[in-house]
């Protein structure tokens, strides 16, 4: 299992938290051992609990959404937003 830690170093200190997790932190005078810390941190946690992913419904549409697609002037901003989007040129990639 693999989480990312973010370290820095704070007062001559090195803190570490769990990326999307800032309640998971802990500290040590070097880098070597915040690492060690973090990880019997993460390993006593996830031996007392277990993660789980949780599905959540969809938000349900808003009522407005759609109210315009019979209005002729969306066709004309269209034309114009691609139009403005093909007169911009394409970036160089290596």
């Amino acid at each position: 299992m693999q989480f990312p830690i973010h370290i820095e170093q704070v007062n001559g200190h090195y803190s570490a938290v769990l990326v999307g997790g800032p309640a998971i932190r802990v500290t040590a005078p070097s880098r070597a051992e915040v690492l060690v810390r973090m990880k019997n941190e993460l390993v006593r946690r996830v031996q007392t609990g277990e993660i789980v992913w949780v599905d959540i419904p969809a938000p349900e549409p808003v009522d407005f959404v759609g109210i315009l697609k019979d209005d002729p002037t969306l066709e004309d901003l269209r034309d114009e937003i691609k139009r403005r989007r093909d007169a911009e040129p394409y970036p160089e990639y290596e």
